[in-house]
């Protein structure tokens, strides 16, 4: 058992919401299109629903910083280490 009590740390491929789009599209289907909007649209979208002001600035801020990325990073070397330890 040489994985045993190891931790990993990996994840998949970086993407972003049109190829996730396109992958719902394959699986149901059916077109899926992403239609991007700007901080200023999402930020009048959500008000028009009610959401309390920190929720939205809490959405706000987490789109930002996912927009660059900083969420994400690419890290598949572990899984393909143990897929193929060659």
């Amino acid at each position: 058992m040489p994985h045993l009590g190891k931790i990993y740390e990996f994840t998949g491929v970086l993407s972003n919401f049109a190829e996730f789009a396109d992958v719902f599209s394959q699986v149901l289907g059916r077109k899926i299109t992403y239609v991007g909007v700007t901080a200023e649209q999402a930020e009048q979208a959500m008000r028009a629903r009610g959401m309390p002001d920190w929720l939205i600035t809490h959405q706000l801020t987490a789109a930002h910083i996912a927009a660059k990325a900083a969420l994400s990073t690419e890290n598949t070397e572990p899984i393909r280490n143990i897929l193929d330890p060659t």
